[in-house]
């Protein structure tokens, strides 16, 4: 009976040494920059005007980059932002008032984790400018996008992981890519991101 009882002891322990490690998420060993040189996407949503600002204006962006060890990431970004005024106006900023972002990493085809996060107001802009840009059609706008953000890890490698980053790109109007005869305005830039760790 003794020899019963051990036996059953042994197999719960060894159950629970086996479970627990696996039900605590693993954090970003390691990993204190994330540097994501590449940043190209569309606008599929203008957003929505409410009380002079816009809100909800949301991008969708494919990534590529690389952590402070020189590993490789790929993946999918999708922002939405609100800002003041309600439509860009070319040698005008607008001024950013929050908004949400989520990013999943992808590093050898395997999923490594999702991070959310938040575009802060302070210092946040967009500068708009006529024909001025390289390769943009002369009479549209583009606009220099500013975006400092925060952000949390909530999946695998990332879970738990929290710090703060910035976006710098440009918003392009004259992308040549059209949905259902509406010219899409183009996203392209570089995220930066810093682990607290």
């Amino acid at each position: 009976m003794k020899k019963r009882i051990l036996l059953i002891l042994l197999t719960l322990v060894l159950a629970v040494a086996l479970v627990i490690p696996m039900a605590i998420p693993v954090a970003a060993q390691g990993v204190t920059t994330l540097d994501l040189k590449v940043v190209q996407g569309y606008e599929i949503f203008a957003g929505i005007v409410s009380g002079g600002n816009r809100y909800g204006a949301t991008f969708v962006a494919q990534v590529t980059g690389k952590d402070n060890d020189n590993k490789t990431y790929t993946g999918a970004l999708t922002v939405s932002t609100n800002y003041a005024g309600t439509a860009p106006v070319p040698g005008q900023s607008n001024n950013l008032i929050g908004g949400s972002w989520t990013l999943t990493l992808v590093q050898s085809g395997k999923t490594v984790g999702t991070i959310i996060g938040t575009v802060n107001c302070s210092g946040g802009m967009v500068d708009w400018f006529p024909k001025a840009a390289p390769g943009v059609t002369p009479g549209t706008d583009f606009g220099n996008v500013t975006a400092p953000v925060t952000f949390m890890g909530i999946s695998k490698t990332f879970a738990g992981e929290t710090g703060i980053g910035l976006f710098k790109g440009q918003d392009v109007h004259a992308s040549g890519i059209y949905l259902f005869g509406i010219e899409v305005p183009k996203v392209n830039g570089e995220l930066w991101l810093s682990f607290a760790n």
